[in-house]
């Protein structure tokens, strides 16, 4: 029984020969089993109303395996093509930066050259200017010269023809006068008018004064030819300072300095005064020097003999000083040949303010400055306590 069942399955192998073994086929060979449905049961029966399956429509697909090399080449190749366009776009992202950085320096450069030409061009104009500044400057210059020659000309032409009388507008001119206008108006040299010159130092010299100016021709041992200047400088009330000079003649230098009779008062009114001039000036032949430091002398003495007169007649009741009784007197002196007399080579003065005490003022005048001869004074204040003494009568 099992054998027979055996024989009678058909051998499945494609899809046509299952679709051949569909009951339809098999209901009209053998009987089947016992076990198999019943045709009369309704499913059945709705299946054999159904026509057979139309096999001409059906496509056949069939699914072979894939070769793994195959898939893996091509996983590969696809990963490289885009590899490969992400590098070639980065590639062409740098070659347009670089392009750009290329052409920022290309312009930067240009750049610098161009502030370059301008600088050289602005240096240019202003060298240009300053030339033209130059230039105007002289034709200034040119031009007042010649204004001033035409006036001048202008001006010795209507003396000249006021001098001579005649109306005619033109003339000739003297060699002879005209060297004596132009030598007289228009040189640098020292002016010959002593007078004039005297004036003009009296306005930088207000306390001095040249008197007994004299100049004589003479040799000296070695008998060369020098010229001898004496004068003295006055300071009116105060001192007479003698000066001799030994001139050169042939360069105008002064040779030697000679001063007589003089620095014993000169040593009364400032010591160090008549230090600087004894060791320095004199033997330097600093005759400017001296000339001015006796002015800046004389100016602060005068100054000290006021504000000390003006001290004594103020506190004269504190003053007990034997040279100064002239002074003190109720009346004023009226005589300032005496008051600078007494006062001049006074220093200092003493108040007796009480029994035990004493103020002193002292005030000298020092040369404080040896290159320009400028004086100055020193001031000092003094409270001096006296001790009481004790007397033991025996």
């Amino acid at each position: 029984m099992d054998q027979d069942d055996t024989s009678n399955i058909p051998d499945v192998t494609s899809l046509s020969d299952l679709i051949t073994t569909s009951p339809h086929q098999s209901s009209s060979g053998a009987h089947p089993p016992s076990n198999e449905i019943n045709r009369s049961d309704p499913i059945e029966s709705t299946e054999s109303i159904n026509t057979g399956l139309n096999l001409a429509g059906v496509k056949v697909i069939r699914n072979e395996p894939i070769d793994e090399s195959e898939q893996s080449a091509h996983q590969l190749s696809s990963s490289t093509n885009q590899s490969s366009s992400t590098d070639q776009h980065r590639v062409e992202q740098l070659l347009s930066k670089q392009q750009q950085k290329l052409n920022l320096i290309d312009k930067r450069d240009e750049l610098v050259r161009h502030r370059t030409q301008l600088k050289d061009n602005v240096e240019d104009l202003r060298i240009k200017l300053r030339q033209f500044k130059s230039l105007q400057e002289q034709n200034i210059t040119k031009r007042k010269l010649d204004s001033y020659l035409e006036d001048n000309t202008h001006s010795f032409s209507t003396k000249s023809n006021n001098s001579s009388g005649s109306t005619n507008t033109r003339f000739t001119f003297d060699d002879s006068n005209d060297n004596d206008y132009i030598l007289q108006n228009f040189h640098v040299l020292p002016s010959t008018d002593w007078d004039h010159r005297l004036r003009l130092i009296k306005k930088f010299m207000p306390y001095l004064e040249l008197d007994g100016i004299s100049t004589e021709q003479t040799y000296d041992e070695n008998q060369i030819l020098i010229r001898i200047i004496k004068f003295t400088l006055i300071s009116p009330l105060l001192f007479k300072f003698p000066i001799k000079l030994s001139v050169d003649n042939h360069n105008e230098s002064i040779n030697q300095i000679i001063i007589n009779k003089f620095t014993t008062t000169l040593s009364l009114l400032s010591p160090s005064f008549n230090s600087v001039l004894i060791k320095n000036y004199i033997p330097n032949k600093r005759i400017n020097l001296i000339i001015f430091s006796l002015n800046s002398l004389s100016i602060l003495l005068h100054k000290r003999i006021s504000h000390f007169y003006k001290l004594i007649r103020k506190h004269c009741l504190l003053i007990n000083d034997s040279n100064l009784i002239p002074l003190l007197q109720t009346e004023e002196l009226n005589d300032n040949i005496r008051l600078f007399a007494i006062l001049k080579s006074i220093t200092s003065l003493q108040f007796h303010v009480s029994t035990k005490r004493i103020i002193k003022i002292n005030w000298e005048i020092l040369l404080s400055n040896v290159v320009t001869g400028e004086c100055e004074s020193r001031l000092e204040l003094f409270i001096i306590e006296q001790p009481q003494v004790n007397r033991y009568y025996p």
